[in-house]
């Protein structure tokens, strides 16, 4: 760069020099800043991004009429593998990446992530349960689906979010899902303008004999094809405050259960936030003590013939 020695004082020359930064400069100063914040501040997380694991910030609302919503600002290095659609993992919950990533300066990269909600589950056509989480918003509002507020069921839309998958990719229009114990016919599908995520639109419908609302299975086959292994009931939903749930963990094989038990262990919360109860071998109840937290309980079931241990974990939910 010239500069215009007219423009200044001649003895002022020599101080423009040392001021100026090249745009490399600048990147590696502000790289140096994004890692000491991600390795030394309370923004830094450890979160495993579509299976690896990375080293990124994210940050929370800092507005108090914000700070309850399930949005949050992920911040990654340039060579991340982050991209929209991403699933990251973090504290054990799934969060999904449904924004575009901004490239911050050439030095990080930045992109909007929401919590998934729920669990979309559906029989396919080899009558396999098939289950994927994913992420419940209002249609008008595009904000996240509270099934409390009746004014928003009495509406009867919703849409889903959910990754790109092969299982996914099959779901056909008209098919039935269960939300919240409520019954949703798919009446749309985008596939083309949220890279990475299927955008679902729902109208609500009535309920059928074959639906399994204690589980959120619409149109449940007479005959099911179980998967070999250990199958925990419910499928994880949470618990809510000040209630209790039963689970029970069975191994089958060929659909057929078998008379294996179970050793249960607890983990991840302070004692002083949950209450378990060991009913047998097969069978728990978890009470929840102290409300809402982003960190769930670690239930390891080890089998006590093959010792296999089979890991859950189970949220601790708020008031709904």
């Amino acid at each position: 760069m010239n500069t215009r020695k007219e423009w200044v004082l001649e003895n002022s020359i020599n101080y423009i020099t040392p001021n100026y930064y090249t745009r490399e400069e600048t990147i590696l100063s502000v790289q140096e800043n994004f890692n000491l914040r991600r390795y030394g501040s309370a923004e830094g997380y450890s979160v495993d991004i579509d299976g690896i694991e990375e080293r990124v910030l994210i940050q929370f609302h800092t507005n108090p009429l914000n700070e309850k919503k399930e949005d949050k600002k992920i911040h990654v290095p340039m060579d991340s593998v982050l991209k929209r659609g991403s699933c990251v993992n973090w504290y054990s919950e799934d969060w999904f990446v449904i924004s575009k990533i901004d490239i911050v300066g050439d030095a990080y990269k930045s992109a909007q992530m929401y919590r998934s909600n729920s669990v979309l589950k559906w029989y396919n056509e080899s009558l396999v349960l098939k289950q994927y989480n994913c992420i419940i918003l209002d249609s008008f509002t595009y904000t996240n689906f509270d099934f409390s507020k009746t004014i928003i069921v009495d509406s009867g839309n919703i849409v889903v979010l959910v990754q790109v998958k092969e299982d996914t990719s099959k779901i056909k229009k008209n098919t039935k899902f269960l939300f919240g114990s409520q019954a949703f016919k798919l009446t749309a599908i985008n596939n083309f303008t949220n890279e990475g995520m299927l955008t679902l639109f729902f109208d609500k419908v009535a309920e059928g004999s074959d639906d399994d609302t204690e589980n959120n299975v619409a149109d449940v086959p007479d005959v099911v094809t179980e998967i070999d292994g250990v199958k925990i009931q419910p499928i994880n939903n949470g618990v809510l405050e000040n209630s209790s749930k039963i689970f029970n963990v069975y191994k089958y094989i060929s659909g057929t259960v078998q008379s294996d038990t179970f050793t249960f262990n607890f983990s991840g919360l302070d004692a002083s936030e949950y209450s378990f109860t060991v009913e047998d071998g097969n069978n728990f109840t978890i009470t929840n003590l102290g409300g809402f937290n982003y960190i769930p309980i670690k239930v390891n079931c080890v089998n006590d013939i093959t010792l296999v241990d089979t890991e859950m974990f189970i949220k601790m939910l708020g008031q709904y």
